[in-house]
C-alpha cells in the first residue's frame, strides 16, 4: 500500500477486507456467480429490447400497409426487409379476403333465413 494512505484508518480497513476478500475463495465464486448473473439479465434484457421493438416495426409496417404507402417507402421508414413486407402483404391479403368471405357469408346467412345479424352472430342459451 502506498505511504501517503498509510496513516487513513478508513483506507487501511478497506485494504484489509479487499485482501480478505482475494484470500476467500468462496467470495470469488459467489462474485463470478454474480457477475454472470448480471451479463446474462442484460443480455435477456438486450433481447427483449430488440424482440419488442421488431414488433413495434411491424405494426407500424401493417398501419402504413393500411393507409396504402408504397412497400419499398414502409422497408425504408421501418428498416424491415422488402422480403418480409411482402410476407405481411401477402398475410395481410389473406385475412381481408378471408374477412370478406366471412361477411359475404354472414351476410347470405341473413338474408336467406330473414333474421336478425345479432341472432347468427351471437349464441344465446
Amino acid at each position: 500500500m502506498s505511504t501517503s494512505l498509510q496513516g487513513q484508518p478508513i483506507v487501511g480497513q478497506a485494504y484489509e477486507k479487499f485482501q480478505h476478500f482475494n484470500r476467500d475463495e468462496k467470495l470469488h465464486a459467489l462474485d463470478e456467480a454474480h457477475q454472470r448473473f448480471l451479463h446474462t439479465q442484460a443480455a435477456d434484457m438486450d433481447e427483449a429490447h430488440k424482440k419488442g421493438k421488431a414488433e413495434r416495426d411491424i405494426e407500424i409496417a401493417k398501419n402504413m400497409m393500411n393507409k396504402g404507402c408504397d412497400p419499398g417507402f414502409i422497408a425504408e421508414m421501418t428498416g424491415i426487409s422488402s422480403i418480409e413486407i411482402d410476407r405481411l402483404e401477402q398475410r395481410h391479403s389473406e385475412t381481408f379476403y378471408s374477412f370478406v368471405v366471412t361477411h359475404a357469408i354472414i351476410l347470405m346467412f341473413i338474408k336467406t333465413h330473414r333474421t336478425e345479424p345479432s341472432k347468427v352472430l351471437c349464441k344465446r342459451n
